[in-house]
């Protein structure tokens, strides 16, 4: 058993040299090449000299081509750490014909105890680097009534599915234009039924005229539902855009912060999808996660892919000025830390804007929807104090209870309902 120990020792002690070797090679090959860009922008060198050096540094191959032959050759020296490192538990495994030479212990105990073992080992939980989409069955279903109809559909107007899929895809719907029509149109069929039984089980109708007038008036819902799946993707894109520009201030302080330990931007990313305290960018970090280990994009590349698509103004300007840093061998720490003062900044300034626009309309919910409302009560207590009871035909008894039981409560939800549309989200 030394001897297989000493063996494993070996290997890992030379595989980890490998990999010091690696990184050095890889650190200072990005420091050479960020060292001559800069000289090169303080004009202490010239165009030719800076061609001719950086051909040197760079031996006829990319930048990012020698990093990613690095990163495999570092990748497959720790697969052979992970798999020597493995060796070690099976060389203090616990052999039953050992054990059951114990007069203490029974053979059934050790049977129940060794396969208990091999449970746990087979229950241990993978971390999994990418995620996968998982088919809609509703979409199953849909696309085998009406499949072959939207295929006809897609080919006829093309222009209208492209910016249907890449409303689908702002708006982070994980489902393709296509079968997004085919769950619109099986929904649409579904409803007429429903509303036509739901309208004869209302209206209970007498006669042959009656219950043809309930089917054209059942087309009314069908008609509510597609123009609802019409418009339901910008809601959402809508919706995503205003979560996501108050969360970008405080997703941006947490990468700053993990970025000052010296963490690759891939595992920022991971972290932050993770923590779960960023919903609604979720879908944004998970895709640039999928990009680079599932598709073998590189940081840069999947950033920009992503900037093109996500519903945030604010975000867009973020990943662009991180691949745009990324390829000028800017410092990703000093931007993050910038861009989180920066964003926290306007946060704190739209908070506060908010609150002065509050205060406004507190004032105008005192002046229209208290004090008014009073004055017309006390007016009307003494209109018919001094014996009229009518006005323009109208009691005024009856004008009070509606004002008061009917005009007030719908004034009061209507301007719930505004306050709620106009606050930012929190």
């Amino acid at each position: 058993m030394l001897s297989e120990l000493r063996s494993i020792r070996n290997n890992v002690s030379r595989s980890i040299n490998a990999v010091n070797e690696l990184n050095k090679r890889k650190d200072s090959l990005v420091s050479d090449i960020k060292e001559l860009n800069k000289r090169y922008t303080e004009e202490d060198i010239t165009t030719e000299d800076y061609k001719k050096k950086l051909k040197n540094v760079l031996k006829g191959k990319p930048e990012q081509k020698q990093i990613v032959e690095i990163d495999t050759q570092i990748k497959k020296y720790l697969e052979v750490i992970q798999k020597e490192v493995s060796k070690i538990p099976g060389l203090f495994s616990i052999k039953e014909a050992e054990v059951s030479q114990i007069s203490s212990v029974k053979r059934e105990d050790v049977k129940r105890f060794v396969s208990s073992i091999g449970r746990k080992e087979k229950n241990i939980i993978k971390v999994e680097k990418f995620t996968t989409y998982e088919p809609n069955e509703i979409g199953k279903i849909s696309n085998k009534i009406f499949q072959e109809y939207t295929k006809r559909m897609v080919k006829k107007y093309p222009e209208f599915f492209n910016e249907l899929n890449i409303k689908l895809k702002t708006a982070n719907v994980k489902i393709f234009s296509s079968t997004y029509l085919s769950i619109a149109m099986s929904s649409a069929l579904l409803s007429f039924f429903l509303g036509f039984l739901f309208m004869i089980l209302i209206i209970m109708p007498i006669s042959i005229f009656a219950y043809i007038g309930l089917f054209f008036a059942s087309f009314l819902f069908p008609v509510a539902v597609i123009l609802g799946f019409y418009f339901y993707p910008q809601t959402v894109i809508s919706s995503r855009s205003r979560a996501m520009k108050n969360e970008i201030p405080f997703a941006l302080i947490h990468m700053s912060s993990v970025a000052g330990s010296g963490a690759r931007l891939i595992d920022i990313f991971t972290m932050l999808l993770e923590s779960k305290e960023y919903p609604s960018l979720s879908g944004e970090i998970k895709r640039i996660i999928n990009y680079v280990n599932l598709f073998g994009y590189n940081m840069t590349t999947a950033i920009k892919a992503v900037s093109k698509d996500t519903p945030s103004d604010e975000l867009r300007d973020t990943l662009n000025g991180m691949a745009s840093t990324i390829e000028t061998g800017g410092d990703i720490k000093e931007y993050l830390k910038s861009k989180a003062e920066d964003a926290l900044t306007d946060y704190k300034l739209r908070r506060r804007r908010y609150i002065s626009t509050v205060e406004t309309y507190s004032e105008i919910y005192t002046a229209v929807l208290i004090v008014a409302p009073l004055l017309l009560i006390v007016i009307l207590t003494i209109i018919a104090g001094i014996g009229e009871a009518e006005i323009a035909g109208i009691s005024i008894d009856l004008m009070q209870k509606i004002g008061t039981f009917m005009v007030l409560p719908l004034l009061n939800i209507f301007f719930i309902i505004f306050i709620k549309m106009v606050q930012p989200e929190m």
